[in-house]
């Protein structure tokens, strides 16, 4: 069901509202330790960098 332009309007205030309640990323959200969560990406590189390490022994 599309929203009307009044209950947008409503959604739109109240999520406002609540800016800090909401997790816009992983770090955000309490409770979680920031070092728990480690990009794929990242580690992904990281063990690139360490097989390259390995050939040049």
């Amino acid at each position: 069901k599309d929203l009307s332009v009044e209950e947008k309007t409503a959604l739109i205030t109240v999520l406002k509202s609540h800016k800090r309640a909401i997790a816009w990323k992983l770090p955000d959200i309490k409770g979680i330790d920031p070092e728990f969560f480690v990009p794929t990406k990242f580690l992904w590189k990281k063990n690139l960098n360490q097989q390259s390490n390995i050939r040049e022994e």
